[in-house]
């Protein structure tokens, strides 16, 4: 028979519970509907359960194929069509629900998932095997030509047609964590319903062409695979008697969501970007020229491609900007003086976040080239003890900004509190 501490409730680390694992086995939930080939919307329900679950170390898994978007038909294999980056860059919008109580939206998780590429690692391997098709771009962003871009060749490699000429099913997975932020926490779920609802990217975000026929990604399958974990029973007891009582579980994260600015009519100006109650810790900024719906990759037409377009740059957050000497002389006119300064603020902001500590995944030359990505840490801050809205606003100078888009991607804390009390839970926003 098992000694019980008297500590072990929802709070205690899911890894050092495991000695009292009955069962512990991944099961695999589909989407509601089975047929999502063209589907915009795509919803997975992790069932109301007495058993536990931990969506730390759950992952999506995605099967599709690269089709011609007119009918459907397959590419020949030389034709040179692939997705623009890993299969997080299908999704433009993340929406989680436990017990149909909104609990994290992620806005625009496409490009988020692609500036956290840069900025960081990626988590391959950090909780479950990875196989998300993350390769990063390389080249100068003009051309997807043989040899021209590393990253597509990697993903071209394996989404191809195949020596028959007929499209190749393709299998990708991604820990959930890298979706969404609520997933990165380390504990157990109980008497939950777990939703999660998918909004699918424009093709024109999501496709890398070099032909003159627009693709899409048809779906065949998609699921969340999490663990199913069933507690020996006086391990169980001591928690499901907790929770009669009545017991309050924090989720504490980051939310990594971006936004796209209106077309640029000028050089010069101020982008708002949002009015939240939450917490910005960081912001990242880029400019880009806007998306193609013929999808072809060219001097004008790669929406992953960061111009250094900049002369400088700075944001506000209720009206206190940062850095407090603004990012100048970024650009070819000033001879690029001030990026080596912007370079090391971001990788800074790297290296900050504790929850990855691995570094930057940006080269200095990556950066001057085609992936200016600039960082403003928003840290340094009052608290903000009223819960009153933060307004985060861009102020941008460009050297050639008619045209473009700024795209910024906010790092948010959040908290959410799910609160037990007898049998499901109720969730709150703290």
């Amino acid at each position: 028979m098992s000694m019980m501490p008297l500590e072990l409730d929802l709070e205690s680390s899911p890894k050092s519970m495991s000695g009292y694992f009955q069962e512990y086995e991944l099961i695999e939930h589909r989407t509601n509907n089975e047929t999502i080939t063209n589907s915009d919307i795509m919803t997975i329900v992790i069932k109301n359960s007495s058993d536990y679950t931990n969506l730390a170390e759950a992952y999506l898994q995605v099967q599709f194929k690269v089709v011609k978007a007119a009918d459907g038909s397959s590419y020949t294999q030389a034709e040179r069509v692939s997705l623009a980056n890993g299969i997080g860059c299908l999704f433009s919008r993340m929406t989680v629900r436990i017990n149909g109580q909104v609990s994290e939206v992620v806005e625009r998780g496409d490009l988020a998932q692609h500036m956290r590429g840069l900025v960081l690692y990626s988590q391959d391997y950090g909780q479950n095997a990875s196989n998300a098709l993350w390769y990063k771009n390389t080249g100068n962003g003009t051309s997807v030509a043989a040899t021209d871009n590393a990253g597509f060749d990697s993903r071209f490699a394996r989404t191809g047609s195949d020596a028959n000429n007929d499209a190749v099913e393709t299998t990708a997975f991604i820990n959930l964590s890298e979706l969404c932020g609520i997933a990165s926490v380390d504990k157990l779920l109980v008497n939950q319903e777990i939703s999660l609802e998918f909004t699918r990217s424009s093709a024109s975000e999501h496709i890398f062409n070099a032909t003159a026929s627009p693709a899409k990604v048809a779906l065949t399958r998609m699921s969340v695979w999490s663990p199913r974990i069933v507690l020996e029973p006086s391990a169980d007891l001591v928690i499901k008697k907790s929770i009669s009582g009545g017991v309050s579980s924090p989720f504490m994260f980051h939310n990594w969501s971006s936004y796209v600015s209106p077309t640029l009519t000028g050089n010069q100006g101020t982008y708002r970007v949002i009015s939240t109650s939450e917490e910005v810790d960081y912001v990242y900024v880029a400019v880009r020229n806007l998306p193609d719906a013929d999808q072809v990759i060219d001097a004008n037409n790669n929406p992953q491609a960061y111009l250094n377009g900049w002369s400088s740059c700075e944001v506000s957050l209720n009206g206190r900007r940062y850095p407090l000497t603004r990012y100048s002389n970024l650009g070819d006119a000033q001879g690029r003086t001030g990026l080596p300064r912007a370079f090391n603020q971001l990788v800074k902001s790297a290296h900050d976040k504790v929850d990855y500590s691995n570094g930057c995944n940006l080269t200095f030359d990556e950066f001057s080239a085609n992936q200016t990505l600039l960082a403003f840490d928003l840290t340094a801050k009052a608290f903000n003890w009223s819960k009153s809205n933060s307004t985060i606003e861009v102020h941008y100078d460009l050297e050639a900004g008619n045209g473009k888009q700024l795209v910024v991607c906010l790092v948010s804390k959040k908290q959410v509190m799910v609160n037990y009390q007898g049998g499901q839970a109720v969730v709150s926003q703290a």
